[in-house]
């Protein structure tokens, strides 16, 4: 008798610590704990989305990227350095500390220089540069769980990414999108159905790949999406300073133009 009942209450226990590791909620919440834990982080990215020219056919991208945690920063949360390729060459690279940001265009040369001490005015406006990193990632799943009642949270199948094991949890979202800002907010948009795909490795808890797909009640068929997946990562390693710098070998030999609020290029 005493062996049946520890059994039943073993596989009580074993059925609700199963139910706990797959509670989108609790996942979501060990992600942001984890990214809390991130000061440093280096990987490459390969992008895929419509051709916003003809959203039937795709553009893919591939990126290396460092990111150095900093903080009470609004735009990306980090000090970034980005390096563009196409077919295994540096087009472009961005650089960004909160103070400056460099586009280099590696092909003309050429680089656009913001300054946003001198020009704050730059950073606040809705078009500035925006990228995806490891905090603005953390910024919308804390957004998430912080409007949860507004998303459909759930739980997919487990799936495999670079031979890492997933989970997958799918945000809902209807009438309404999350802006793309560090800050996020709701924007209204009737009719609208935004839903992102989060799959997080089961091991670290964090993101291996991220999808959102953008679509229209009255045309769900026809889906924006955009799908990022992040590979060869690389956590809290010593970055060193020079990689978020304006000075010496990130500017040198290119042909500089300073931005100013009446002539902004993005």
């Amino acid at each position: 008798m005493k062996k049946i009942l520890f059994i039943i209450v073993l596989n009580i226990f074993l059925f609700v610590l199963c139910k706990k590791e797959r509670d989108p909620i609790a996942i979501i919440q060990n992600t942001i704990q984890t990214i809390d834990t991130i000061s440093s982080i280096s990987y490459n990215q390969h992008l895929i989305k419509n051709n916003l020219q003809n959203i039937d056919s795709v553009v893919e991208r591939d990126r290396a990227c460092m990111f150095k945690k900093l903080s009470g920063d609004s735009i990306t949360g980090a000090e970034t350095h980005i390096y563009y390729y196409s077919g295994g060459v540096t087009v472009f690279e961005d650089i960004y500390n909160g103070d400056f940001l460099i586009r280099k265009n590696h092909v003309e040369n050429s680089a656009l220089f913001y300054d946003l001490i001198k020009y704050p005015e730059i950073k606040n406006s809705n078009g500035f540069w925006r990228k995806n990193t490891p905090y603005t990632i953390q910024a919308l799943l804390d957004f998430t769980l912080k409007n949860k009642n507004d998303f459909k949270i759930e739980i997919l199948n487990d799936t495999i990414i670079d031979s890492n094991e997933c989970f997958c949890i799918k945000t809902s979202l209807e009438d309404k999108n999350t802006s793309t800002t560090y800050n996020k907010y709701f924007t209204k948009k009737p009719g609208s159905i935004e839903e992102s795909y989060f799959y997080i490795n089961k091991k670290n808890y964090y993101p291996q790949k991220i999808r959102i797909e953008i679509s229209e009640k009255k045309q769900p068929e026809k889906i924006i999406f955009t799908d990022y997946r992040f590979y060869d990562i690389i956590f809290n390693q010593q970055l060193n300073d020079e990689l978020f710098s304006n000075q010496n070998e990130n500017i040198k030999n290119f042909n500089i133009q300073n931005i100013s609020p009446l002539l902004n290029i993005l």
